[in-house]
């Protein structure tokens, strides 16, 4: 079921933060497994989900929501190697695509236990105006999470 629920809170998140705006791929082919991906997600397809995103990227290989949430589904089947890879990806493509990005970057080097850059990261996301209540809380948890797995692990 948190599963689920992530999942949606993914699609719900992707689609208000790409909708708003008009999508960075105008390859009609790449727009089409795009969206063949969001109704994978909803059918919680993850191996078609990631079939169809890393087909939109082969063929744009600057579609950046398409590396977004491609980063997303692999966090969702906890491959979070690969999730840090796509999420870098959409740093170098375009860092500003999300105020949450460097969290969901930290996060992916927290469960990599890469805690001294998660860190990093975590302290970095903590600058940003606006956050939830409950983004807020999360975000300390993994702060003192994080620095006490720094301290443990020196």
């Amino acid at each position: 079921m948190k599963k689920f629920v992530f999942c949606v809170l993914i699609c719900i998140g992707t689609f208000g933060a790409f909708a708003q705006n008009t999508l960075s791929s105008k390859n009609a082919k790449a727009l089409s497994a795009y969206q063949r991906s969001n109704i994978a997600i909803n059918q919680r397809l993850y191996n078609t989900a990631i079939r169809d995103l890393e087909e939109a990227i082969r063929i744009d290989p600057n579609f950046v929501e398409a590396h977004f949430r491609l980063a997303d589904v692999y966090k969702i089947a906890k491959d979070y190697t690969k999730s840090l890879a796509s999420y870098q990806t959409v740093q170098s493509l375009n860092p500003n695509i999300s105020k949450h990005l460097d969290y969901q970057i930290a996060e992916a080097y927290f469960m990599l236990h890469a805690y001294d850059t998660a860190l990093i990261y975590f302290e970095k996301y903590s600058k940003v105006l606006d956050l939830s209540e409950n983004r807020q809380k999360e975000l300390n948890k993994y702060l003192l999470d994080t620095r006490f797995s720094v301290e443990a692990v020196s």
